[in-house]
């Protein structure tokens, strides 16, 4: 696509290939405010208040979540903008 941008769109970045079912770490900010079954946080990718969200609906026996907590997740699912994902030990 040329515009009036010089042709500046051939540089931009490939977009990135769907991160499921691989291993991401991942922020966690708390109990999701869809459902208190599930967990929210963000990938490295994402955005906050930009991109969608990470829902956690898996974790390991006795792990406990901290609200800041940096941890492994493997991506299980995607929606229109929010992944699904579980905790790894």
């Amino acid at each position: 696509m040329r515009g009036g941008d010089g042709g500046a769109a051939r540089h931009l970045p490939a977009e990135e290939p769907c991160p499921q079912g691989k291993i991401h770490e991942a922020i966690l900010e708390g109990v999701s405010s869809e459902s208190e079954l599930l967990l929210e946080g963000r990938l490295k990718r994402q955005a906050p208040e930009i991109d969608g969200k990470l829902l956690v609906n898996d974790v390991p026996e006795g792990f406990v979540p901290r609200p800041g907590a940096i941890v492994k997740v493997r991506v299980t699912g995607a929606h229109d903008y929010d992944l699904v994902g579980r905790v790894v030990a």
